[in-house]
């Protein structure tokens, strides 16, 4: 749906080709890079299975049409609704805010809290926001606070791309998945909703998956090619 947005996808391509530099010499050199529409290698991953080099569906998601997948990562979220059998995109939206927030607010809201005159360090805040505790204090209620801003927006977003009653899954991935857990439960049947292990590497799980599928692919167009 929309316009491909052909500047910014040439822009993440030169940020990670070329040579990659170890301490002491040159490690390898990146040559080729494949962009895939966000959040769908994540789909990938939970849906799909590989067999025979081929992506094949689960038996167990074996009737899903439609899955909406959010990923709520460190700079953006990124909510797509796409077809589970063509992976056709239908729906897609972006929020230009993340993780990242969330964890400058903790710290400043620790800081306050610890009557600092100063934020607390970085790395404190998000192992609080991880852990939900902080030198014996229980900070869920201060999570919920601080988060609510992104997970409402979240939420209302969620409504604009994917309807709970047409919607057959809804998969949550990224590095704040458990943040929008519980209102995505009442959003619609809890039945629905997925949050599958280590959400936050499902991204690169789904794309290795979709990458190993073209390479066999290709081999196999070869082959052919040389019989001919």
């Amino acid at each position: 749906t929309g316009v491909v947005n052909t500047a910014r996808i040439d822009q993440k391509k030169r940020n990670v080709m070329g040579p990659i530099q170890g301490a002491k010499r040159k490690l390898v050199t990146i040559s080729n890079c494949v962009v895939f529409p966000e959040s769908l290698p994540a789909g990938i991953d939970e849906l799909m299975m590989m067999e025979k080099g081929e992506l094949k569906l689960k038996p167990e998601y074996v009737g899903i049409d439609r899955i909406c997948c959010i990923d709520v990562g460190g700079h953006s979220v990124d909510i797509i609704l796409f077809d589970a059998l063509s992976n056709r995109v239908i729906n897609k939206k972006t929020i230009e805010s993340g993780v990242l927030k969330l964890v400058d607010r903790m710290q400043n809201r620790l800081g306050k809290m610890l009557e600092l005159s100063v934020p607390v360090e970085r790395s404190v805040a998000t192992k609080a926001i991880e852990t939900k505790v902080y030198d014996g204090h229980d900070l869920t209620d201060i999570i919920d606070e601080v988060s609510l801003p992104l997970v409402q927006k979240i939420m209302s977003t969620v409504a604009e791309v994917a309807s709970p009653r047409s919607t057959d899954l809804f998969l949550i991935v990224g590095g704040g998945a458990q943040l929008v857990e519980k209102p995505m439960r009442s959003y619609t049947d809890a039945s629905k909703v997925v949050i599958p292990e280590n959400p936050d590497e499902a991204i690169v799980r789904g794309a290795f998956k979709m990458l190993e599928t073209r390479v066999q692919q290709e081999t196999i167009h070869q082959h052919k090619a040389v019989k001919i």
